[in-house]
């Protein structure tokens, strides 16, 4: 291994599928890696070394998670229609990581576990969270390789897009 690449070990909280596995690890190269192939890349690092980075994209404006989804929806929808379910689950779960940091983010907080009971209550909590939230994302935590997951998910994310313009301009 070069001198130049890490192996982080993801931390126990964050080690719930389809995200990681029990004994998943994440690889951190240098700074020009792509981090977003590793989901809650930067809620993990903040977990395991919170003065790392500065400034956490959670304490920006910037709202790339959302075009983010823009540029990958496409692909994903194209996939499904090509009926390669296993080739969708990926990206879809990525999507659905970026999807659940866009929400704590927006709050400007980072993602601090993946339990499904203390992920679920935290994303509830927010004001401009999508009706039904709870059985909607399970549904896609538990199949992303469906395509009826891949429609929950781009609902969500035009939900949110809606709650989240009207909750901006009431904290204006």
């Amino acid at each position: 291994m070069e001198n130049n690449v890490a192996c982080i070990q993801v931390p126990e909280s964050f080690c719930f599928p389809p995200f990681y596995g029990e004994e998943a690890s994440l690889i951190k190269q240098g700074p020009s890696s792509e981090v977003t192939q590793y989901p809650f890349y930067y809620d993990i690092m903040y977990h395991i070394d919170p003065s790392s980075c500065a400034p956490w994209p959670w304490e920006t404006e910037t709202d790339y998670l959302r075009a983010s989804w823009e540029k990958r929806r496409p692909a994903i929808r194209d996939t499904f229609h090509r009926r390669s379910a296993n080739e969708a689950r990926t990206p879809m779960i990525l999507s659905l990581a970026e999807f659940i940091d866009q929400m704590f983010w927006v709050s400007g907080q980072p993602v601090r576990s993946l339990s499904p009971d203390q992920l679920i209550t935290g994303l509830q909590s927010f004001a401009y969270a999508p009706l039904n939230l709870k059985e909607r994302l399970g549904y896609i935590i538990d199949q992303p390789d469906r395509y009826l997951s891949f429609i929950q998910l781009n609902e969500l994310q035009d939900e949110l897009k809606k709650k989240l313009s009207v909750y901006r301009k009431q904290r204006q």
